[in-house]
């Protein structure tokens, strides 16, 4: 049988791991199933729109040494972008065993989706 102290312990923990988990939960949201529907629809459109512009896209990447003696190093990057240069950024790091973070939103769903 747990003493106060021991209980009073544990509760002090729980608390603890309930303030950072409130901060990364990673459980999807419960979205409406008119939602969720969607979200395949939309990734399909989307991987197929990526497929189709990708191979016409050009780059003009500033800084790129940084990012090669980043490499050289045996370290790895973290690249952090705006949304405007999603479709771009998922063509280009295709293939590279890329990690995204993403939001468990409705719009990172899908976009895990096309990324996936």
């Amino acid at each position: 049988m747990m003493t106060t102290r021991d209980t009073a312990i544990e509760g002090a923990k729980k608390s603890e791991q309930d303030a950072v988990n409130a901060h990364y939960d990673t459980r999807l949201p419960d979205l409406p199933w008119s939602r969720r529907i969607q979200i395949p629809i939309i990734a399909a459109a989307v991987y197929s729109e990526i497929r189709i512009l990708g191979t016409t896209l050009r780059y003009e990447v500033l800084g790129w040494q940084n990012a090669e003696r980043v490499h050289a190093s045996g370290k790895r990057c973290i690249w952090a972008f705006w949304h405007r240069v999603i479709i771009p950024i998922v063509w280009w790091h295709r293939n590279h065993g890329t990690v995204v973070m993403n939001t468990t939103a409705f719009d990172g769903q899908w976009t895990r989706k096309v990324i996936e």
